[in-house]
């Protein structure tokens, strides 16, 4: 079929044009094909090899299109899952379900950028509940892993050293917070953990060690001080026998901390056993000005130097100054008994009115009505006994030392608090 023939006009694309540049046209009779007249225009060729080219592109971009979409329905499901998989475990983790709790994370535990935060997480639990043997596989599963920054190795390695120190492994634990000495980020946690190991295995020079290189750093956990490191030394040459040793390392300990008590009743103690009188009672007489809450704990030392050096009467007015200037209960006691002792009943009774006029006291007090008791007779003799089983009695109460951090309770004196291993923290009771 033919159509009329029509004018046609065409420019090349690359040429433009020029002035005084003629322009011929083509035309087109029935179905006969167009002839350019134009010089130097693109020939049938050219349109197949744009078209060749045009084709890989438009391939191109629909399978570019289609990853992108492919891939945004993945990371689509993949977040639904990832979430799906945090809700029930946190659900689990708020019961104390641990165990359902990791097998519902385990789509993202064993995934490998996301879950890496989350089975540190996981690790740090386990260990708090005492699941240590999940804790250590966790932490030495992700210690293996490849690819971890420097910052990441550091803390897998702390956290390995923690499992390993909740596990009683110490020398696992020393050996991992040693290699963490050379890190800037963990060396004070470092330094504090090998502190704890070293206490409880009771290495002392260790120990002394690392409290001089952490207290440069920072203010040391509880209450640590070398003084105290030397005491414990000085108590193990003193089981050994070495006396002379013992007191070398007393005084360190003094000149390291010139208010540790400690050391300072140990000094005194040793110069009782060698009858130094007068040099004990001057060392001893330095806890007044150190911790007057120790008074208390003296007055057996100081009874023996007085009886050494003949002076009962010093130490009765020794007594009345420990209560009157520092509130020991137990010397006003020990005064009244010594006075009882030597019969002077109305001078005892004279003391307590004193001492309770001064400060109320439940043992005082009971003190005053069994001295009372003593000349009562008919209805004031039962009044008092009356008085007497309505006062509760104070030495019913067995724990005669409080730790004043945590509140531990205990018969003997511990320099080292048993519960919140703080150290000088258990005083006497009053």
């Amino acid at each position: 079929m033919c159509f009329p023939a029509r004018k046609l006009l065409w420019f090349p694309p690359w040429r433009s044009l020029q002035p005084h540049q003629p322009v011929r046209a083509s035309y087109t009779i029935g179905c006969e094909e167009t002839k350019n007249v134009v010089d130097g225009s693109p020939s049938a060729s050219y349109m197949l090899e744009l078209l060749a080219f045009l084709l890989p592109v438009a391939a191109a971009s629909g399978w570019y299109a289609a990853q992108r979409r492919y891939r945004s329905d993945y990371l689509r499901h993949r977040a639904k899952a990832f979430h799906e998989s945090y809700t029930r475990g946190v659900g689990f983790l708020l019961q104390d379900k641990v165990d359902e709790a990791l097998e519902a994370l385990s789509p993202v535990i064993h995934s490998d950028g996301e879950g890496f935060e989350l089975r540190l997480a996981l690790g740090h639990l386990f260990r708090k509940k005492g699941l240590v043997e999940k804790a250590l596989a966790l932490h030495e599963n992700l210690s293996s892993l490849a690819g971890l920054t420097k910052d990441q190795v550091e803390f897998v390695s702390y956290q390995l050293g923690m499992d390993y120190l909740a596990a009683g492994l110490l020398d696992r634990a020393e050996t991992a917070f040693k290699a963490l000495l050379e890190t800037e980020r963990y060396r004070a946690e470092a330094l504090r953990q090998l502190l704890k190991i070293y206490q409880r295995e009771r290495d002392w020079w260790q120990a002394i060690e690392c409290a001089r290189q952490l207290r440069r750093i920072q203010k040391l956990p509880h209450g640590e001080t070398v003084a105290q490191f030397y005491c414990e030394l000085a108590d193990n040459a003193l089981t050994a026998g070495d006396s002379e040793g013992a007191w070398r390392l007393l005084r360190t300990a003094l000149e390291e901390d010139a208010h540790c008590v400690r050391a300072t009743m140990g000094m005194g103690a040793l110069l009782v056993e060698s009858a130094a009188w007068a040099d004990a009672l001057g060392v001893l007489s330095q806890v007044e000005r150190q911790d007057a809450a120790f008074v208390s704990e003296i007055l057996d030392l100081v009874a023996s130097c007085f009886k050494g050096m003949q002076g009962d009467d010093d130490f009765n007015n020794y007594l009345r100054h420990a209560y009157l200037q520092h509130g020991s209960e137990d010397a006003a006691c020990m005064l009244v008994e010594r006075l009882k002792c030597s019969d002077d009943i109305n001078g005892a009774i004279a003391f307590v009115q004193e001492a309770l006029g001064r400060t109320p006291s439940l043992k005082l007090s009971r003190k005053l009505v069994m001295l009372l008791l003593r000349s009562a007779e008919g209805a004031q003799r039962e009044a008092l006994h009356l008085i007497l089983q309505a006062l509760p009695d104070p030495t019913s109460d067995p724990a005669r030392y409080r730790c004043h951090r945590c509140g531990f309770q205990a018969r003997e004196l511990h320099w080292n608090c048993p519960s919140c291993h703080g150290w000088e923290t258990i005083k006497p009771k009053h």
